[in-house]
């Protein structure tokens, strides 16, 4: 197939990108790899490029109503042609794309779902955009059964149909190295912000430090600004804790995507105590390691860890000291806590690698494409 994809934040050309950015890379380049003819189209003053067969396009971003326009041409343009049989955009690039078939919106977190379920400040103009542009496409996927049950809800899509396709994962990069593991390690990958729940894991270390002494936390992320009006999120957690706990703690930065799978390699057990996902990748990615994991009871956490207690435990990410007790479930079982890492690659295997997740999202593409 010739399958397009529109996002604002493709890591090859963009200087900061999110999880979109990384997971339409992802997916581009193993589409590529099968022999599909891939491109990108996202906001850039470069000219054309390669990135590993996938086709970067370049779009002016000059003016936001010409830029609106211009894009929607080219888009309209290219499907018309057969230059792409089908394109996909997340719901904030949703109304970039023309209406009708050949298009789809994968519903990866919409203003609307953050509103509903982080109470942050609704946006009117970004409300109207994502109906406008949601409500036009062909197509509809999300990354979660929760994912899709609350944004037809607070959208009120009613019955339209919204296929479940999870992102998947590098199971080629996120690799088990049992040699590697460390016993007491805690490791957290995701950004330094409130809403991924690090606070609360910071905190948690003064109650498991108690029962593993030397227990290590070790976070991998970009650090962002705090609550408050304070520059660092980071700073403003380590004013909460005492000296001890501290010094078990270590902020590593953001790290490049093979440094970060490395780290997980090496965990004890893996924490993600996340107030809301839409998916959770990390989770998944930890469990391609074959590293247990803790993580939120809120969300989607449930539905891509699997049952309780098989590759991991739920906790109640406002609550360190649930939190804490999990992660010493965990640290002190090694055999059982080895088995659930076992339990867990191979349910990254069967559920978010890309040879389980690519037929499913060929199979909606053909449904929604320009000339099916």
């Amino acid at each position: 197939m010739k399958i397009g994809f529109f996002t604002s934040e493709y890591p090859t050309v963009a200087e900061t990108h999110g999880g979109i950015g990384s997971m339409t890379q992802n997916m581009a380049r193993h589409l590529a790899h099968r022999g599909h003819a891939v491109s990108v189209y996202t906001w850039t003053d470069d000219s054309p490029m390669d990135d590993r067969g996938v086709r970067i396009v370049p779009m002016s971003h000059r003016g936001a109503l010409r830029a609106l326009y211009a894009t929607r041409r080219r888009i309209a343009r290219d499907l018309e042609r057969g230059e792409i049989d089908v394109i996909e955009a997340p719901e904030c690039n949703a109304h970039l794309l023309p209406a009708g078939r050949g298009t789809a919106i994968r519903m990866n977190g919409s203003h609307h779902f953050w509103c509903a379920t982080l109470d942050q400040k609704m946006r009117p103009a970004r409300i109207v955009l994502e109906q406008v542009g949601i409500r036009s496409a062909h197509g509809l996927c999300a990354v979660s059964q929760y994912t899709a049950a609350l944004t037809r809800k607070v959208m009120r899509l009613g019955g339209r149909e919204i296929d479940i396709l999870p992102n998947p994962i590098d199971t080629e990069t996120f690799v088990p190295k049992k040699q590697s593991v460390v016993p007491t390690r805690v490791v957290f990958a995701g950004s330094i912000t409130e809403k991924k729940g690090i606070r609360e894991l910071c905190q948690s270390m003064q109650h498991v430090l108690r029962q593993v002494p030397d227990a290590e936390l070790h976070v991998a992320g970009r650090d962002q600004p705090g609550t408050n009006g304070h520059p660092s999120f980071r700073d403003q957690i380590l004013q909460t804790l005492d000296e001890k706990t501290s010094e078990h703690i270590r902020f590593l930065g953001a790290l490049p995507l093979k440094d970060t799978a490395a780290l997980m390699a090496t965990a004890g057990v893996c924490v993600f105590p996340s107030y809301m996902e839409t998916m959770g990748m990390v989770i998944a990615e930890a469990m391609a390691c074959s590293r247990p994991v803790v993580t939120t009871n809120r969300g989607p956490g449930p539905e891509v860890l699997g049952p309780e207690g098989e590759c991991g435990f739920l906790a109640e990410p406002t609550s360190a000291l649930d939190i804490a007790d999990k992660i010493v479930r965990v640290l002190s079982r090694p055999e059982e806590s080895n088995r659930m890492g076992q339990r867990g690659r191979l349910r990254a295997e069967e559920h978010f690698s890309a040879a389980a997740c690519l037929p499913k999202n060929l199979s909606f593409y053909e449904k929604h494409a320009y000339k099916s």
